[in-house]
């Protein structure tokens, strides 16, 4: 049975429950990549589920097991955290995807790509598409994510994994935006 505990306002689930959690693949291609004057990182899996109703609320659906848990990356400069990575795995038209998104501190995405994903050639080329991820720098948990207008639009064939994927980054934004709402709160108890 997993165990979480709470540790300075911030809830850490127990290494072996985060099995499931998706994995950040090319960290330090990525981190370079994404966050330039970076210097390391730090993870952190955070437990969400006593704020279920929260998350909920703000996804506009009922959470999911895997809205529970969040492994979150914290990109460091010396002590300054510059912003986070964060992964999902979602359902694609063919299989699995997973994503990868780089928030800054203010909860903007600083960048993005799918790590895996196992669509045809036609679809994986539009959805792996630099214009299409660069739609997704500046959007935040509450910024529009509709397919079409405020992102790129796709053909019919690669509609079901960008929807799936545009849902997926939303849902991370929020979850972190959750938690770290959570922690700043912890923090501010001490």
């Amino acid at each position: 049975m997993p165990v979480a505990h709470s540790k300075a306002g911030r809830f850490v689930l127990h290494e072996e429950a985060s099995v499931g959690l998706c994995p950040w693949r090319e960290q330090e291609r990525d981190r370079r990549a994404f966050f330039p004057t970076s210097t390391g990182f730090r993870e952190e899996t955070l437990i969400l589920s006593g704020k279920r109703l929260q998350v909920a609320r703000l996804l506009g659906r009922e959470s999911t097991a895997e809205d529970n848990a969040l492994k979150v990356y914290r990109i460091v400069s010396a002590d300054r955290i510059l912003g986070s990575v964060v992964a999902r795995r979602v359902r694609g038209e063919s299989g699995v995807i997973e994503l990868l998104l780089a928030v800054g501190s203010d909860g903007a995405v600083v960048g993005s790509r799918l790590q895996r994903l196992r669509e045809p050639a036609s679809a994986a080329h539009e959805i792996q598409s630099s214009i299409w991820h660069r739609a997704f720098v500046g959007k935040t948990s509450e910024a529009p994510w509709q397919l079409g207008v405020d992102i790129p639009n796709v053909s019919a064939t690669a509609r079901p994994s960008a929807v799936a994927i545009l849902d997926a980054a939303r849902t991370l934004l929020v979850l972190l935006a959750v938690a770290d709402s959570t922690k700043i709160a912890g923090e501010a108890h001490r």
